[in-house]
């Protein structure tokens, strides 16, 4: 069988109940999942791995945004007999319809849930993070917006940014201070001139601003997670209020273009990573270090 008709039958398959599940699940490998699940891990549980996560996903993101742009494959979208729905997932990216290889959704989930599963060490988010991955892909099949080849590349890439992100843990269990500025200042400026397309410049900006938060939050803020859970749940709806403040103010006050753009999402990094910790400690709702950044579990 191949991808037309495979994407043929997927399709005919769909029905009111399906659409409504495969559309929660592919929300749950956007954008927008991850400016929820990144901030709760990284002000809620634990700043090394939340960082960490962050980073990794944005690179993943850029190496995608590039991929798509130097392979320009159309989607299945408008292909005979391929019914396409809940398209604007789709269809806000930069180079649509020309954008489907590989599967960004696919390729996100992938390194993302397998990072953390490495990191947290529960045997029941390995478990989690394969069913994410099969869910996800197979909601953007069953959807008609990628081809399988779409999905099996997407996979292939996420793992392979899974796997490099596990090497340099390795190499680089604790980062000196030249590497942190190398990575967290210099390569997202680099990144962003060297392919200046909005999708990667959004994602070169929050990368970015959450360098120079993480800077900022190591060297003078040094926030401190309480013992009990209430303090921890108001941090969150109050951070969260910020991230969702700033995507919709910032996206009406400032013009259309990738320098706006590229500085919208990185208002977005540094409030995650240092003004809101700043907040949660100058109004006593966490505490300070007393310890070394590179120490806290």
């Amino acid at each position: 069988m191949d991808q037309t008709a495979l994407l043929q039958w997927l399709t005919s398959q769909q029905h009111p109940v399906l659409d409504q599940a495969a559309r929660i699940i592919t929300i749950l490998g956007g954008e927008d999942f991850y400016l929820f699940a990144i901030p709760i891990i990284y002000w809620c549980f634990s700043k090394r791995i939340g960082f960490r996560l962050f980073y990794v996903f944005a690179l993943s993101m850029f190496v995608n945004s590039f991929l798509k742009s130097a392979f320009g494959n159309p989607r299945p979208v408008g292909t005979e007999g391929i019914r396409s729905i809940f398209t604007e997932t789709a269809s806000s990216g930069y180079g649509y319809p020309n954008d489907s290889f590989p599967s960004g959704h696919t390729q996100g989930t992938t390194s993302f849930w397998l990072y953390l599963a490495s990191v947290a060490g529960k045997p029941l988010l390995w478990v989690a993070a394969a069913l994410m991955i099969v869910l996800v892909s197979l909601s953007r099949m069953y959807l008609g917006l990628h081809w399988p080849m779409d999905v099996l590349g997407g996979l292939g890439v996420g793992l392979v940014m899974f796997v490099l992100a596990v090497l340099f843990e390795r190499l680089f269990p604790y980062p000196p201070f030249l590497l942190k500025v190398l990575g967290l200042i210099i390569l997202p400026v680099a990144l962003t001139l060297w392919f200046p397309v909005p999708d990667a410049a959004k994602v070169t900006g929050v990368m970015l601003g959450a360098g120079l938060g993480h800077l900022l939050e190591e060297g003078r803020i040094k926030m401190g997670l309480p013992a009990g859970w209430f303090n921890r749940v108001i941090a969150f709806v109050i951070g969260i209020a910020g991230v969702l403040l700033l995507k919709s103010v910032l996206k009406t006050v400032f013009p259309a273009g990738l320098l706006y753009d590229f500085l919208r999402y990185g208002c977005m990094g540094l409030w995650i990573t240092g003004i809101a910790p700043w907040i949660f400690v100058v109004t006593r709702l966490y505490g300070r270090e007393g310890r070394s950044f590179r120490h806290f579990p």
